[in-house]
């Protein structure tokens, strides 16, 4: 079972009023005379986050997986998708899941669980709201995984993780 998250534009968007928000903001420092150095740093400043923006959310997908993996039990990868490259970045033992969430109710499971000491996030949209939360115990460490699934693959997911689902 596998899922990869659509993209939306407003990364796009924003990279691009960024970057090109850089240039011209960079041309106008040229004709400033005595403060110019700040006018060209806030040039830097708006195509290093451009630069951002694009690197991590226009260039990047995940692709979301849950296989089968030999020890009677099952596994949740997620793959980092950057062109031709592709790279696993998360291996989680559905065993060790504490619970599945929506983003929304991560304060009631704080309150339950305490907070988490590592958080990774895997989706590939600014403000996703389709954003789930994915927790598991690695030794003493509670770890949150944030990705983007849609309502089926998530509820998948807990089911196959002998967890309690939204919907129930």
């Amino acid at each position: 079972m596998s899922y990869s998250p659509k993209h939306n534009d407003k990364a796009k968007i924003l990279s691009f009023i960024f970057l090109f928000g850089a240039i011209v903001v960079w041309m106008i420092g040229a004709y400033i005379g005595r403060f110019y150095w700040v006018v060209q740093l806030a040039a830097i400043l708006m195509m290093v986050v451009g630069t951002q923006l694009l690197g991590r959310f226009v260039l990047i997908d995940y692709k979301y997986v849950v296989q089968d993996n030999n020890y009677n039990g099952y596994d949740f990868l997620i793959y980092k998708i950057q062109g031709k490259k592709v790279t696993k970045v998360c291996y989680v033992s559905l065993s060790k899941v504490i619970a599945i969430f929506r983003l929304t109710d991560l304060p009631d499971y704080q309150k339950k669980y305490g907070r988490t000491s590592n958080r990774f996030n895997y989706c590939v949209n600014i403000g996703a709201k389709e954003t789930f939360v994915l927790i598991f115990r690695d030794g003493k460490d509670l770890i949150e995984v944030r990705f983007e699934p849609d309502r089926k693959f998530a509820d998948d997911l807990a089911k196959i993780a002998a967890l309690p689902s939204e919907n129930e």
